[in-house]
């Protein structure tokens, strides 16, 4: 069993890797992040930069994690949909961002997709409105 963690480098993102982080510590279980890669040509460089601050941050941490990025071409909904039934996944961890200063939310069709059809329960994260 497995928690898996859908990052895309945003401040939520990080804010729910903290929590996934915490969640698979709590429940024994390796975390799988699948990172969601920019796949232009300008943003490779991107790409590796976040790849090498997610291996760094996990490293850190006592617990059994693996890093996939979203092969080029692949849904991002869809590979972390794949990754959750492959690894029986008990959660999938989102972060979502808040669409207005007062609160407002407007989920993308990635966390929709993965809100209606994960088959573990969804948790989701943000970060504070100042």
């Amino acid at each position: 069993m497995a928690v898996i963690m859908s990052y895309h480098g945003t401040l939520e993102s990080r804010a729910a890797l903290v929590e996934a982080v915490n969640l698979a510590k709590l429940l024994g279980e390796k975390l799988l992040c699948v990172y969601a890669q920019k796949h232009r040509g300008d943003d490779l460089a991107v790409d590796s930069q976040v790849m090498e601050v997610l291996h760094d941050a996990l490293g850190q941490e006592d617990l059994d994690y693996a890093v996939q990025p979203c092969p080029r071409g692949k849904d991002v909904s869809e590979f972390v949909l794949e990754a959750a039934r492959e690894n029986h996944a008990s959660y999938v961890v989102i972060g979502l961002a808040h669409s207005s200063r007062y609160g407002g939310m407007n989920i993308g069709p990635n966390a929709q997709r993965l809100l209606l059809e994960a088959p573990c329960p969804v948790v989701t994260y943000t970060t504070k409105l100042d």
